[in-house]
């Protein structure tokens, strides 16, 4: 992931199972958002792990 790809950004939606999009360095992801939201429409993200984080975290079709 390029942090051109959200730099300045609200919102990440993740909507594929790519290898290269399973493990973010979700430290400097936070850093680079403006608001640190992330919308996984594949489950390949730990929640846990997420919200630690620092993430707003919704995983579709989980609870």
């Amino acid at each position: 992931m390029r942090s051109t790809q959200v730099r300045g950004r609200a919102v990440r939606f993740l909507v594929t199972e790519w290898n290269e999009l399973r493990r973010p360095d979700l430290k400097r992801l936070r850093a680079l958002m403006r608001r640190p939201i992330i919308f996984d429409g594949r489950n390949v993200l730990d929640p846990r792990l997420a919200r630690s984080e620092g993430f707003t975290y919704i995983g579709i079709g989980r609870d």
